[in-house]
């Protein structure tokens, strides 16, 4: 009210969203869980995992718990730097990258494949071996049932069906659009230290 008082007569404001809003369907944490039982993710025995990131996993872990949104985003706004590696340290952590062949990203929508030559520790040869792997990924990612019989997941898009330019190979090779109808309850959800009740959708208008 107070922004139109100041706009004038001749002003046209619009009101708009910039992402949709729905359900929480998923975290990184439980797509790596599922890709774990799937056989694509094998995580090192805790004894072989280096003690840097068994320390540095546990310290983030106790502070997502524990800190309230105004307390983290204050911490990132003082340390962005270290708040990125130590978020990325905590969340690769234990993964046994020769036996890996895909992997969540940061982000519960995206899933890569572990290629060599992008990734530093790939163990997927680009090719045919890559479009197997991603093949049977999608293929076990649209037979995701919930114990109701809901499919899990809506729609599947390949890298290349959405993105394109020279920098096409930094894009995720999976893009998953969950489906909110088998969204779980949010308090289930491995990771959701926040206690986030929904998350962005396609549609946003």
């Amino acid at each position: 009210e107070r922004l139109l008082a100041q706009t004038g007569e001749d002003t046209v404001l619009l009101v708009v969203s910039d992402h949709g809003f729905g359900p929480i369907c998923a975290t990184p944490e439980m797509l790596n869980g599922w890709l774990t039982d799937k056989g694509f993710l094998r995580y090192l025995d805790t004894t072989q995992q280096p003690i840097e990131q068994r320390v540095t996993k546990a310290a983030y872990g106790w502070l997502r718990q524990r800190l309230n949104e105004r307390q983290k985003t204050a911490l990132r706004r003082w340390l962005p730097g270290l708040r990125n590696r130590v978020e990325t340290d905590a969340r690769f952590a234990g993964i046994d990258w020769t036996s890996t062949t895909a992997y969540a990203g940061p982000s519960s929508w995206e899933v890569w494949v572990n290629t060599q030559g992008r990734e530093t520790q790939g163990c997927v040869t680009p090719g045919a071996e890559y479009h197997r792997t991603r093949d049977a990924v999608i293929s076990a990612l649209l037979d995701w049932h919930t114990p109701e019989g809901l499919p899990r997941v809506r729609t599947i898009y390949r890298r290349e069906e959405v993105y394109q330019g020279p920098f096409l190979q930094l894009a995720p090779d999976i893009t998953v659009e969950w489906n909110p109808e088998a969204a779980p309850l949010p308090e289930t959800l491995p990771g959701n230290f926040s206690h986030f009740d929904a998350d962005h959708q396609p549609e946003g208008i």
